[in-house]
């Protein structure tokens, strides 16, 4: 990994305003265990390239990991309008949403409304977001129950 940190450094030099070399050098980064100056140089190349879904959903995953779930849904709530079928931009807003929440309350508040908003998704035919949010909440072993009957 160190052979790959001097390369990602090179590709950074010879390219300082490419958003690709900027992500590059923060999964190497990433990989060696330096998070927080990962996530800065991912946030470096969203802010070159702010409609590049991928460094978004990358960025989403990583503050996610570190259980910075209010920085993550905020991150990650445009892309919800931007592509509003895509299943996995739903399922990570949604675990973002219910980690924010469980972080906040042991019992989570979201998961008490999971079902509900499941069935309101469905009936207004957006299928995406449905199927999105059940899977959301089985990421989440207590809330298991509570969506069981989401999934159709």
């Amino acid at each position: 990994l160190e052979e790959a940190l001097e390369e990602s450094e090179r590709v950074l030099l010879r390219a300082p305003m490419s958003p690709s070399s900027h992500s590059l050098h923060a999964r190497v980064l990433w990989e060696l265990g330096e998070a927080d100056k990962a996530i800065e140089f991912l946030q470096e190349a969203l802010r070159m390239y702010p409609f590049d879904g991928m460094y978004r959903m990358q960025l989403t995953v990583w503050l996610m990991e570190l259980q910075r779930f209010s920085e993550a849904v905020r991150l990650i709530r445009p892309m919800t309008r931007l592509n509003p079928y895509n299943d996995g931009v739903w399922i990570l807003y949604e675990q973002a949403r219910a980690g924010f929440d469980h972080a906040r309350s042991p019992r989570g508040r979201r998961a008490r409304r999971a079902c509900a908003v499941c069935e309101r998704s469905r009936r207004r035919r957006r299928p995406a977001a449905a199927r999105a949010r059940a899977r959301a909440g089985f990421a989440f072993g207590d809330r298991l129950d509570l969506t069981k009957g989401c999934l159709q």
